[in-house]
């Protein structure tokens, strides 16, 4: 009989969503072709397609001028687009709205403001002399916010509401520009750059009754960019770092009394805000989020904050302005060439794709102990026994194999390096060899999740 040696393999197999289960979802960017040749300000679905809007000309070589749309395979334009920037979408009466800075829409006149119906462009009223940057809907009417300027009409000062047919103020007005919208509780809120709404103090954040304009709480100290509603709580993200006279660094929330910080915020400027699959995804310029690593874009699950990846990166001052759900995937846009370290020209989704990893920690767990466990750098997996010739494997999902360790002993330091954020398994492995190499059996001895952060 052949003499049989046994070895023991330690693989870390990385997952990015459910754990203990046989099939897993392991989450990773990925380009929309090859994306548009300039910043992407906007994203919104619209009868089957996503339209985005920015400064481009081009996308994915094509002419587009200032906006396209992808079809979930390829960039097509919209007519023959507009003449400037587009800095906000939005559908409203089964049209595609559009706002920004341009004055020609489709070949035809259309001041900073048009529609298109999915065959053809047309004016909104008159138009505005204002640059468009934001849109809800409140009570049946388009509410309208700009960021220089009247909307329509000489009393409709940075702020305005369309019913169909016309512009119509929406009380005095603000004192400055207002760049986000959003109802929460039966109110209109805006935020912006002003410091009064209908005449009355009102720190960069005001609420609209549809009969008058009143503060929230004392505001923020600067510019407020993004408004989404999220677990009966209206979240806030801007240039800020205090809300309401709370610490709140760039991200804050207003649960109709009172503000309060959003874990320990971030470290730059939140520019968007989009509720997802039960948790809160936020895009700006930040390079962390609650103290850990999430460049351009993070998740908040009511509790923590978590990267996506490795983000978006390149330039050094790369950004997302828009988040956006198109078949329920979650796109992200702006100012960008690179998504979890592939190429994305300013724009990419975050894919879920299916592994049967065939792992799941088991009830000899307690045989692995892991620490720290989250790791942020490095961490120690230490063992209940001595073991010769062992090696530790670092694998990701798609069975690559990212780094290998030799070692023998009752423990071994694994360093992040560049491992994605995530949750990883540590698994303890026999292999029986025969003396020709080949395996005789094969035995998982221990699993034990950890996460990387």
């Amino acid at each position: 009989m052949k003499p049989i040696t046994t070895h023991f393999v330690f693989a870390f197999i990385l997952f990015s969503n459910f754990v203990f289960v046989k099939t897993i979802n392991a989450q990773t960017w990925q380009p929309l072709a090859n994306g548009t040749d300039s910043t992407i300000n906007a994203m919104v679905a619209y009868r089957g397609k996503l339209y985005v809007g920015g400064i481009f000309t081009h996308s994915d070589g094509r002419a587009t001028s200032y906006i396209s749309s992808w079809d979930g395979t390829s960039w097509d334009s919209v007519g023959t687009g507009v003449n400037g920037t587009v800095a906000a979408l939005t559908v409203y009466d089964s049209n595609l709205y559009v706002g920004g800075a341009f004055s020609i829409a489709g070949g035809v006149n259309a001041d900073k403001i048009a529609k298109w119906n999915d065959t053809l462009w047309s004016t909104v009223g008159t138009g505005t002399t204002a640059f468009i940057e934001a849109f809800t809907t409140y009570n049946g009417s388009l509410v309208l916010g700009s960021k220089a300027g009247y909307i329509g009409g000489a009393t409709n000062k940075y702020i305005a509401k369309w019913d169909g047919n016309s512009f119509s103020p929406i009380g005095t007005g603000m004192s400055n520009s207002v760049s986000a919208l959003a109802v929460y509780n039966n109110n209109l809120y805006a935020g912006g750059a002003f410091t009064t709404a209908g005449g009355l103090f009102a720190n960069r954040i005001a609420k609209w009754n549809d009969t008058a304009w009143s503060a929230v709480g004392t505001g923020t100290d600067n510019l407020v960019r993004a408004l989404a509603v999220y677990n009966g709580d209206l979240y806030v993200g801007g240039s800020f770092t205090t809300a309401g006279g709370v610490a709140a660094n760039y991200v804050a929330k207003w649960n109709g009394t009172t503000w309060s910080a959003v874990g320990s915020g971030m470290n730059n400027s939140v520019n968007t805000l989009v509720v997802f699959n039960g948790d809160l995804y936020a895009g700006g310029f930040f390079s962390t989020a609650g103290g850990l690593n999430a460049s351009r874009i993070a998740k908040w699950n009511g509790t923590t904050w978590s990267a996506l990846g490795t983000g978006m990166t390149v330039p050094s001052a790369a950004s997302v302005y828009a988040i956006e759900i198109y078949n329920n995937e979650l796109c992200a846009a702006g100012n960008f060439k690179k998504a979890g370290g592939n190429n994305a020209d300013r724009i990419a989704k975050w894919n879920p794709s299916i592994v049967n990893a065939g792992i799941a920690e088991n009830t000899f767990s307690n045989t692995i102990t892991i620490s720290p466990n989250p790791m942020v750098s490095e961490c120690i997996i230490s063992f209940n026994k001595e073991y010769k010739n062992a090696i530790v494997n670092v694998i990701d999902v798609l069975g690559k194999t990212i780094k290998s360790i030799n070692f023998s002993g009752n423990q071994v330091t694994i360093e992040k390096g560049n491992m994605d954020n995530g949750i990883y398994f540590v698994q303890l492995v026999s292999h029986s060899v025969t003396s020709n190499a080949s395996i005789v059996n094969d035995e998982i001895i221990a699993t034990k999740k950890i996460i990387v952060q």
